[in-house]
């Protein structure tokens, strides 16, 4: 009775362990997912503005971001 008592206790930690592992791996994919949507969207939007500029303020706007990025 002792080695079913083990049995049963070593499967229910393997099960909470696969479990918890599981979850927490599918989270941190629609973490990434998430993070990459936000990031495209940004790019996008960012493509939109500089499509829409005239030519001559597009170097302007060029120049404020790498004016703000330092």
């Amino acid at each position: 009775m002792s080695s079913f008592k083990f049995v049963a206790i070593f499967v229910a930690v393997s099960v909470i362990w696969y479990v918890f592992i599981v979850v927490f791996f599918i989270k941190g994919l629609s973490g990434l997912n998430d993070a990459r949507e936000s990031f495209l969207d940004a790019a996008t939007t960012q493509s939109k503005l500089i499509t829409r500029l005239p030519k001559n303020r597009l170097n302007q706007y060029l120049d404020d971001i790498d004016r703000l990025s330092n």
